[in-house]
């Protein structure tokens, strides 16, 4: 099993928006512990596997991701 697991620390006050629509009560991301799997579950809704930050920085990936 291969594990590309990528860390991305966070910014002073930088935020992240993405993932999953259902989510967006949770958004934006950095201010308090958040999981979510893209690849188990899009939540009976839209999901997309991209994350934006408020510094300008995103993550992008042809497959879904766990965050």
């Amino acid at each position: 099993m291969v594990n590309n697991e990528l860390v991305i620390e966070l910014l002073p006050d930088e935020y992240w928006w993405g993932g999953r629509v259902a989510d967006g009560r949770s958004m934006p991301y950095g201010t308090s512990l958040f999981r979510v799997d893209l690849a188990a579950s899009s939540g009976a809704n839209q999901a997309c596997p991209l994350l934006v930050s408020s510094k300008g920085r995103y993550v992008w990936s042809e497959e879904p991701f766990a965050f």
